[in-house]
């Protein structure tokens, strides 16, 4: 495997910097350091703990522009995207440092007799394996209802913005943190395997592909070490006939093309009731044209490049055999003369069950259509995926909101809504999107001993 990793600047293709992997030696003695700050830590009073937690809000909050610039020099973000995530994070710390104590806080249960209390304990070492779409979201979400809880983390970033993942480091340690509570280890993939079996890591999370969940599943499984995934999605956005057009076709574009197609709860599958597919394919078709597509360090830009030259490659493939296959392209905007991973905004009609932009998951700015008769047809289409994370209905009818929401496969449902993940609610899939939850209260239990004492 590679023994150094490099950054890439993906709108000019450019080397940023290269890091050299870690050996295991380094890496055991990060795991090690990491479980000794656990023992301190673990005992900590929650008043005092989450006083750390408001100074790493701050420290974003100083860092943010610097940060923003990173994460787009680094992925391709938009810097109005970059901003915007920070911005969620922060939030987000400041969430978990106001409400903590109250979600966890001490169950008390008369037995008659005896009495018991429930408590909530902390495990150890947790190990995040993260993505780069999200480069401090997805830390976010994962490390801190982990550490507030007085778990301790190391993170093995994506290879792709590990100078990103060193600045967050250095933001932890600039808000008191020591280097113990949360360690960025520099390693390629070869070595997590053997990173999961340590003695002293007690839990993995990870925000992956579904290949990397299996994986990761497994050698977990063998330690039995509890693990969250979150792994791919294929989102159904059903737009019924009676819709409000306007909203939907709206929220359909930021849905899709945020992060440039690139996230897992991004709209994938668009369902549209024949009787206004027309009028909705010419409001999106409409609002997609005017999106801007180019240098992701300019304010007006919508769609920067994708992270890596491959994501180009699956793409066309995607799309080429889906073409081969019956569906159809309506929409397409001009090429971009650049060296960098530009890809077509594009839009597919006639996808069906059997093609790849219905089957798998589409990474990228294209939008896939299909239509649907009625409401027990939309139902087959939105179930009829391996997938399992979100999806958006848009409809007026009450009784077709709790149809839907009711049968539909997913760990989430919005309703006249773009699905986003939000610090308050819990956040997660079934079947191939992964299992266990993060964010709201369950983010807090993922990592937890659950001590009942009973007197």
């Amino acid at each position: 495997m590679e023994s150094v990793l490099t950054s890439i600047n993906p709108f000019t293709n450019q080397i940023i910097e290269t890091f050299e992997c870690s050996t295991f030696e380094v890496i055991d003695n990060q795991i090690k350091n990491a479980h000794e700050s656990f023992q301190k830590w673990r005992f900590m009073d929650m008043e005092h703990r989450t006083a750390f937690f408001q100074k790493l809000a701050d420290a974003f909050e100083q860092n943010k522009l610097a940060l923003a610039n990173l994460f787009t020099l680094e992925m391709g973000k938009p810097i109005q995207e970059s901003v915007s995530e920070i911005d969620k994070s922060i939030y987000s710390i400041r969430w978990y440092a106001e409400n903590a104590q109250k979600l966890l806080t001490e169950e008390c249960v008369d037995l008659g007799a005896l009495n018991a209390k429930v408590t909530y304990q902390p495990l150890g070492v947790i190990l995040l394996i993260m993505p780069w779409n999200f480069p401090l979201w997805q830390v976010i979400r994962a490390a801190i209802p982990a550490m507030i809880l007085g778990n301790t983390v190391v993170l093995k970033h994506a290879n792709t913005v590990t100078k990103s993942a060193l600045a967050i480091q250095n933001i932890f340690f600039e808000a008191g943190f020591d280097s113990g509570m949360f360690e960025v280890i520099i390693t390629d993939i070869d070595k997590i395997p053997s990173i999961i079996d340590h003695k002293l890591i007690k839990g993995v999370s990870l925000t992956g592909s579904e290949e990397a969940g299996i994986k990761v599943a497994e050698k977990a499984g063998s330690g039995l070490k509890p693990v969250i995934l979150e792994l791919g999605g294929s989102d159904p956005f059903i737009v019924c006939q009676d819709a409000d057009l306007e909203l939907a076709s709206t929220i359909a574009v930021k849905s899709r093309f945020i992060n440039g197609g690139q996230s897992c709860i991004a709209a994938k599958r668009f369902l549209i009731q024949e009787q206004i597919y027309h009028q909705f394919l010419t409001l999106l078709t409409n609002k997609v044209k005017k999106l801007i597509v180019g240098d992701p360090s300019l304010s007006i830009t919508d769609i920067g490049p994708l992270c890596k030259p491959t994501s180009i490659q699956t793409l066309d493939s995607q799309i080429d055999l889906s073409i081969r296959l019956g569906a159809r392209k309506v929409y397409e905007s001009k090429s971009l003369v650049s060296d960098g991973n530009f890809f077509s905004t594009t839009i597919v009609d006639g996808v069906l069950p059997g093609m790849p932009l219905f089957d798998e998951e589409v990474f990228g700015p294209v939008i896939s259509l299909t239509t649907f008769s009625n409401p027990q047809e939309a139902l087959k289409l939105a179930n009829q995926t391996d997938f399992g994370l979100a999806a958006s209905i848009f409809t007026r009818d009450e009784d077709l909101k709790k149809y839907f929401s009711e049968r539909i496969e997913v760990g989430s449902v919005f309703i006249n809504e773009m699905v986003k993940s939000d610090v308050r609610i819990p956040f997660g899939g079934i079947k191939k999107s992964g299992f266990g939850r993060e964010l709201g209260k369950y983010g807090l239990l993922s990592f937890v001993n659950i001590k009942t004492i009973v007197t």
